[in-house]
């Protein structure tokens, strides 16, 4: 063996290293480079996932803001709607003697014969009360319309207002109950 041919045959191994290194090192490559780029898909779906919850957080958020905001101003108007309802019904049931007779009839009635008291009744209801009991002491210093009655342990409050409150509240529990189920 020449020495020329051991060149050769050391130069030929060397090129044949260099290359299976080379290959190795571009196989490496790629497979460093395929698992960054599914590390980075990961972590782009982790970012778009973040976004999409907090994009859909801040939606819902907006959405419970105006949700009670319009339940907010249904029950402004709700609460307009039964104050003018009362108003009228005070005003118009004030008017209506018939109907005040009738219904001063049974509240004076509901005050039973065994309780003592006096009643305080407006300038416009007292004389009508007047008609309709002369059991108790009947005195003009009620400034709204209706009366009450004033006993030794029980105070009852019959004024028109009072009494149109408490049907109010009635149909204010009923208008919520249509309104939000």
């Amino acid at each position: 063996m020449s020495l020329t041919h051991i060149l050769n045959t050391i130069k030929s191994q060397t090129e044949e290293e260099i290359n299976h290194i080379k290959k190795d090192a571009e196989e490496e490559k790629q497979d460093i480079i395929k698992q960054a780029q599914i590390k980075a898909d990961k972590i782009r779906e982790k970012v778009k996932a973040d976004f999409e919850k907090k994009t859909q957080e801040k939606i819902n958020k907006a959405q419970r803001s105006a949700d009670m905001q319009i339940k907010n101003k249904i029950l402004l108007r709700k609460k307009e709607i039964l104050n003018d309802v009362s108003a009228r019904a005070a005003f118009k049931l004030g008017r209506q003697e018939d109907k005040l007779k009738i219904l001063y009839d049974k509240l004076i009635a509901e005050l039973g014969s065994d309780n003592s008291g006096e009643i305080l009744a407006s300038d416009s209801i007292a004389q009508l009360v007047k008609k309709l009991t002369d059991k108790f002491t009947i005195k003009t210093e009620l400034k709204e319309d209706g009366f009450k009655f004033i006993g030794a342990t029980v105070e009852i409050d019959n004024t028109l207002s009072r009494l149109i409150n408490d049907v109010r509240d009635e149909a204010e529990i009923e208008a919520a109950r249509i309104l939000f189920g």
